[in-house]
């Protein structure tokens, strides 16, 4: 997933209940939710987006064929990433065959608050992105591919208006910064959001921080518009590699769920980074063995004296 925000699809044939959640929904998590009337349609809106959903809700029980359950099958075989919510009836045999196709919850349709809903929809959009960056750590993306997939995802799941990671480099000595919306010659604002004393404070002590207001923050964060700040450690494989900063306009954004949350996706980030550097390192190593090995299959080729000497 890529985008800044959670995207949320739902089907339901229920025209009246689809429309009013749309809109509840999308309200209670600031997002624009995407609809369908039916398995085909919804179907459909996926594949148009390629996938890019984190969660989709979905009557079990629709009036045409395909039915919940089977949409959620097809849709999973093709993007094996996307979390599922099931709104079911009371039915025991419902919730079973639910939780069989590999739904993330399931819950009783005609009874389930919003806000319940809303904290469901959270959960399992924060275990897509979770699944995203272990992915990512198989993978062995590039250093910067899979930093800017860790930064997206923090902003996504935690609703920040800018996130910042500091990294120190391979001996320990000096700090790397790496910013969501930051252009990479703007000095004033890197230095504003990626703070080192704090950066290395964070890493001494392995302790996560939240500061909720404005005044708590740093003048050129103030400067900027920014009203909270979370941080947590990133831990590598064998030590803590860096922190990082998830910045929020609002007073008292990041509460006690936010940063449990950032520490899940820093525990995934800072594998991933640790097997991305690994992986540049060997591709590095790979392009100079191929260079000699190019260059010796030349040398061995010429006999001019001349040319072995140039």
């Amino acid at each position: 997933m890529t985008q800044d925000h959670i995207r949320v699809l739902l089907l339901d044939d229920n025209e009246d209940y689809r429309r009013a959640m749309t809109v509840t929904l999308g309200n209670a998590l600031g997002v624009v939710v995407d609809e369908a009337g039916n398995g085909r349609e919804a179907i459909a809106r996926v594949e148009a987006v390629g996938g890019e959903y984190d969660v989709i809700l979905i009557d079990q029980h629709l009036g045409t064929e395909p039915d919940g359950i089977t949409v959620l099958s097809e849709i999973r075989h093709a993007w094996p990433e996307i979390e599922f919510i099931i709104l079911t009836g009371y039915d025991p045999d419902d919730r079973q065959r639910a939780v069989a196709a590999g739904a993330f919850r399931y819950v009783e349709k005609d009874y389930v608050a919003p806000g319940e809903l809303t904290l469901l929809i959270r959960g399992a959009a924060n275990q897509a992105r979770q699944r995203a960056l272990g992915r990512d750590i198989m993978r062995g993306l590039e250093h910067r591919e899979a930093l800017r997939r860790i930064l997206e995802a923090v902003a996504s799941l935690l609703e920040a208006d800018e996130v910042v990671i500091m990294l120190r480099d391979a001996e320990g000595h000096l700090w790397e910064r790496h910013d969501l919306h930051a252009e990479p010659n703007d000095g004033l604002t890197r230095a504003a959001l990626g703070d080192e004393a704090l950066a290395e404070e964070i890493r001494r002590n392995a302790r996560p921080v939240s500061l909720g207001r404005p005044d708590d923050l740093l003048p050129g964060a103030r400067a900027l518009g920014m009203a909270s700040l979370a941080a947590t450690p990133v831990l590598g494989q064998e030590r803590i590699i860096g922190a990082l900063f998830a910045y929020s306009r609002h007073e008292d954004h990041f509460d006690a769920r936010r940063v449990i949350d950032l520490q899940e996706l820093t525990t995934y980030a800072g594998l991933a980074l640790d097997n991305s550097r690994v992986f540049q390192k060997t591709t590095n190593l790979a392009g100079y063995l191929t260079a000699l090995a190019n260059t010796s299959v030349h040398l061995a080729k010429t006999t001019d004296v001349a040319e072995l000497l140039r």
